[in-house]
């Protein structure tokens, strides 16, 4: 019991729902920005919860090893590339 709360007591005092508590505890939703602000109220901080978010994102890419393996397509469709090379800093290709 992290902190000394339940997920009952958390649905309580911080107006998130009960479904949404269990499916951030269990891994099945992601920490939003807006929950981070709610969970903050229990004693910790917005970035404490946000960046445990990152930390599991991060983890799950870099072991996701099929995505890392594949390359990703762009869809063009609609869309003609305008030369060979990224046209902006960015690596963006200007589209017309």
């Amino acid at each position: 019991m992290p902190l000394g709360f339940t997920q009952g007591a958390l649905t309580a005092e911080l107006g998130i729902s009960r479904v949404a508590v269990n499916e951030i505890v269990n891994g099945r939703r992601s920490m939003t920005p807006a929950t981070a602000l709610r969970l903050a109220k229990a004693g910790t901080t917005p970035e404490f919860w946000l960046n445990g978010q990152i930390s599991v994102d991060l983890y799950e890419a870099g072991h996701d090893e099929e995505r890392l393996r594949t390359p990703r397509s762009v869809v063009t469709s609609g869309f003609e590339l305008i030369g060979k090379r990224p046209a902006a800093p960015d690596g963006l290709f200007v589209l017309r």
